[in-house]
């Protein structure tokens, strides 16, 4: 049996705080409970999470944006 943990954050109204409570967790768990995390954000075009974790303008700098919405998009790559 997996020790793998799965949690969503879904409201569709925006501004409650979906986003911040997601990286408090992911980052609670990384660093309390030494688990390995990964954080997605469905959000679009936003790049909240990335905010959230100091690499926007790390993802600023690429060449191409690729917001979730694009890479689930037909035209992509």
């Amino acid at each position: 049996m997996s020790d793998q943990l799965t949690a969503a954050f879904y409201i569709t109204k925006g501004g409650v705080g979906k986003t911040t409570s997601c990286a408090h967790i992911a980052r609670a768990l990384a660093r309390e409970y030494d688990c390995e995390t990964l954080a997605v954000d469905l959000a679009g075009q936003q790049n909240d999470l990335a905010m959230q974790f100091g690499l926007l303008e790390e993802i600023e700098a690429t060449e191409e944006p690729a917001p979730v919405s694009a890479v689930f998009s037909d035209n992509w790559g």
